[in-house]
């Protein structure tokens, strides 16, 4: 085998991967929407949780050296160099369904989720009233609806709603875990980043890696058929993120949390 095979090959395995993109990352489709209501339904009990059907989480990626392109930006609370992965998922299957792979560790999650498609265009994720649980370095939207932070989470009530909100978005947790066990290369990517296209392959590996998560999940529930998967209509409104995302921010979660209060108080 000639010196720089394997490199080629691998490039070229994670280019046909990144051309299967847009098919396995892809928006929800109005059955898979549905589904996805009735399964937090009957994961949380709270019937006013069901349009919270997306789960979104920060993690970090390992790298096996500091890289000598800003490498000081790559240092994380970890006390090491990575890079930050956010990513979005459906917790009955945990399907990603939007993801940025471009921040360094040093990014806080929630500036590295202004690089995801739910907040640069929340009405290409997001239908009606549906929209995501966070954990809570993100700041509290229409569209995201984090767990509590002190002194809020103090009060009875909060922390029982965010026992309940638990639920749902530890399946975050376990798309992250269940990504990183399938693909071990993720739990310390061996690229060296010296320069900006070494960034960019390293961000390429990542999607692959995702694609190549996706297809499992999708392939397992269509018994292994390959033929094309439903698709949703790509045509809609794609508005700019910043304006939506922020309007009654806090609003929505103080009513999720009333909501909450009455069912499980009995109250109508």
């Amino acid at each position: 085998m000639g010196h720089g095979t394997v490199v080629l090959f691998t490039n070229r395995v994670i280019t046909a991967l990144l051309d299967l993109h847009s098919k396995y990352i892809r928006r929800l489709t109005n059955e898979e929407r549905a589904r996805e209501r009735d399964w937090v339904v009957k994961r949380a009990g709270c019937p006013e949780f069901a349009p919270g059907i997306y789960q979104y989480d920060g993690s970090t990626l390992p790298l096996w050296q500091k890289p000598g392109l800003n490498g000081n930006a790559y240092w994380s609370r970890h006390c090491n160099y990575e890079l930050n992965i956010q990513i979005g998922c459906i917790g009955s299957n945990l399907r990603i369904t939007d993801y940025s792979a471009g921040c360094t560790g040093s990014a806080h999650d929630a500036l590295a989720f202004r690089s995801t498609a739910a907040y640069q265009y929340p009405n290409y994720i997001f239908q009606g009233d549906e929209f995501a649980w966070t954990d809570s370095a993100y700041t509290v939207s229409y569209r995201t609806i984090p767990v509590h932070k002190a002194p809020a989470n103090l009060d009875p009530w909060v922390r029982a709603f965010d026992k309940a909100v638990s639920r749902l978005r530890a399946r975050s947790e376990h798309c992250n875990g269940l990504l990183k066990g399938r693909w071990q290369s993720l739990r310390g990517l061996r690229i060296s980043i010296n320069r900006r296209r070494d960034h960019l392959a390293a961000m390429r590996w990542v999607s692959a890696c995702i694609v190549l998560h996706n297809i499992g999940v999708e392939q397992q529930e269509h018994d292994w058929d390959m033929a094309e998967p439903p698709r949703p209509d790509n045509n809609q409104e794609q508005a700019g993120g910043e304006q939506n995302i922020e309007q009654d921010a806090g609003a929505r979660r103080r009513s999720l949390v009333e909501h909450y209060r009455r069912f499980r108080t009995g109250e109508n």
